[in-house]
């Protein structure tokens, strides 16, 4: 019988600096992985189809970004939250 491993870390990772404390454990690192740029593209796409446009500065309040992610998650800094499930990675 074999045994499934962890999954393996992706190698596109954007690590950053931070200082967070969630649940307790403290965290030093944070690493964006760059896959919702892909949803973004497919956003602008079906945008551009449809024949919407937006100014830079609206566009840019509807698409994620590196900014956004880190800021979602220093809101989370000092609250508690319970996981869904486990995760060992």
């Amino acid at each position: 019988m074999s045994r499934k491993g962890p999954p393996h870390k992706p190698t596109n990772l954007r690590p950053y600096e931070c200082d967070l404390v969630i649940n307790s454990q403290h965290f030093t690192k944070l690493e964006i992985s760059p896959y919702y740029e892909k949803h973004n593209k497919e956003y602008l796409d079906k945008l551009q189809r449809k024949g919407i446009k937006f100014q830079a500065k609206e566009l840019a309040e509807k698409l994620i970004t590196d900014e956004l992610l880190q800021e979602l998650v220093k809101q989370l800094q000092k609250k508690r939250h319970f996981p869904e499930g486990r995760y060992y990675h």
